[in-house]
């Protein structure tokens, strides 16, 4: 595992943890 590949790992994972986070919210507007 070189430098790069870390770092796009980890922006990848930032990417998806913002999503779910983003829909949570979405469907919690909704449902209220």
């Amino acid at each position: 595992m070189n430098t790069i590949t870390m770092v796009w790992l980890g922006i990848m994972a930032v990417i998806g943890i913002v999503m779910i986070v983003m829909k949570k919210k979405m469907s919690a507007k909704d449902e209220g």
